[in-house]
Order: C-alpha cells, then structure tokens, then sequence
C-alpha cells in the first residue's frame, strides 16, 4: 500500500468516526448563546443609559 492509499484510507476511518452533524450542532449552538448574551447585555446597557438621562 502507497503512502496516498494509507491517508485515504485513514481519512476514511476519521470521518467514519467522527460525527460533523454533532459538530455542527454545537458550534451553532453556542454561536445562537452567544448572539442571546450580547443582546441582553446591549439591553441592559441601553436601559442604563436612557435611566441616566
């Protein structure tokens, strides 16, 4: 076996294993967490800038 056919085959194993739809769950998770911070946090900081004036 080549050295390509060993990474083919390898790739393959890897990709077998790993679950990207779980990956992509996640990572779209925590991007929509943090999107739901940052607007509570702009918020908050609009609240306390209008209550100063």
């Amino acid at each position: 076996m080549n050295s390509t056919a060993s990474i083919a085959k390898l790739s393959k194993r890897i990709s077998d294993s790993v679950d990207f739809v779980e990956i992509d769950h996640s990572c779209s998770t925590r991007f929509r967490n943090h999107i739901k911070y940052g607007i509570s946090r702009f918020l908050i900081i609009l609240d306390s800038l209008q209550s100063k004036d």
